[in-house]
Parts: structure tokens; C-alpha cells; sequence
């Protein structure tokens, strides 16, 4: 809940419904556990704020890897994209520019300049690997 702090006004006016919304899951439990008796128990209350809470941060985050500020930024989301799912499915390992390639099949040097900035962000690890032919290039988070 850091936006104001940050002067976010998105981020605020998300952050403002989240009691709202809190509220009335909070009654919708109730109606759930006792449509006679409507009682707000504590435990309505404590769920439906964790709930509220891993929704709304859930819902600025995903606002923060599909909005970009240009064409550019955009392009060094969808890279980040790319290497999130690879990383969900094989850990740590690295991703081989070859299958990057086929998912973003963009220009050796768009894909040079997109990848020295998220480097020098620090937002990805790049390592190159000397083969008897062409070198491997590695992508990965960190």
C-alpha cells in the first residue's frame, strides 16, 4: 500500500474500494455460514481482508506487466513475460535465445537493444556460452 508514498494515483484509487469490496464479501460469508442469523464474526472479517488484499496487489501487478509507457517498454515487458512462464516451468534454468526467438520473433538488434537495457535494469541475466559454432546466449530472471 505503498501508493501513495509513490504518488500513484491508480494505485490509490484501487487501493480506496479494497475496504468496500472487503465489506461485502465480509456479508456474503456471513449469508454463507448463517442466512438466518447474519452475524459478521471475526472470521469474515480476517478472510475476506486477506482475500481483498491478495486480489487487489494480484490486480496492480498484472496492471504493471500489460501497461507500458511505449513501444519499447512494451517489448521489454513481453521478454519479461516470456522468461516469467519459462522460469515457472523449469526454475532457475536458462532460457536458449532460439526458443525466445520463436515466441518474439523480432530483429537481432531489437532483440540486442531490448535485452542491454533489461540488463543494465537489472531485470535479466544474460550469459553467453563459446561453442564450436554460433555461442549460446542464455536468458533468464534473476
Amino acid at each position: 500500500m505503498a501508493a501513495p508514498a509513490m504518488q500513484d494515483a491508480a494505485g490509490m484509487t484501487i487501493w480506496s474500494r479494497a475496504g468496500q469490496k472487503a465489506r461485502r464479501l465480509a456479508l456474503i460469508y456471513a449469508c454463507s455460514v448463517d442466512p438466518e442469523n447474519l452475524v459478521i464474526t471475526g472470521d469474515a472479517v480476517r478472510w475476506s481482508t486477506a482475500f481483498v488484499h491478495h486480489l487487489t496487489r494480484r490486480m496492480l501487478f498484472m496492471a504493471s506487466t500489460h501497461v507500458s509507457e511505449n513501444e519499447f517498454h512494451g517489448m521489454c515487458q513481453k521478454i519479461v513475460q516470456v522468461l516469467r512462464k519459462w522460469k515457472e516451468k523449469h526454475g532457475n534454468a536458462w532460457m536458449p535465445f532460439w526458443k525466445l526467438n520463436r515466441k518474439l520473433p523480432w530483429s537481432l538488434r531489437e532483440h540486442e537493444e531490448l535485452r542491454n537495457s533489461l540488463i543494465n535494469q537489472r531485470i535479466i541475466e544474460y550469459e553467453e556460452k563459446r561453442t564450436s559454432g554460433t555461442p549460446k546466449r542464455l536468458y533468464r530472471l534473476p
